[in-house]
């Protein structure tokens, strides 16, 4: 696909360059496995996300202050629809960051581990 506003970047050094650079992320991803890490990195560097039920698989949506929206995995119609109504950019609350902050996380299975 070309198009003058659609970067194909393949893999790259920094992503943060080009979240910070976008309005939105949109993740159609319908399947898989695990957590969408790259759906995490998006709202850690505070882009609006619009993605399937898949895609949010271990994300609290209600934790987001609203900057994650999501449909049904396969209704492209509701889909479309939340990328036609994205929102302004806003900041990604704190409490959502620090809760999935991978320091955050490791002290805490650190501290369940040394428990046993």
């Amino acid at each position: 696909m070309n198009h003058p506003q659609v970067i194909q970047a393949g893999e790259v050094d920094d992503i943060g360059l080009y979240f910070s650079a976008a309005d939105l992320f949109i993740n159609p991803v319908e399947k898989g496995s695990g957590t969408q890490l790259k759906t995490l990195e998006a709202l850690s560097w505070h882009c609006n996300v619009v993605s399937f039920r898949f895609g949010i698989r271990g994300i609290d949506p209600e934790e987001t202050g609203g900057k994650l929206q999501w449909a049904e995995n396969g209704d492209w119609a509701s889909f479309t629809l939340l990328l036609l109504m994205a929102y302004p950019r806003k900041p990604t609350p704190d409490h959502f960051l620090n809760f999935y902050n991978q320091d955050d996380i490791t002290r805490e299975v650190l501290k369940r581990m040394n428990s046993l």
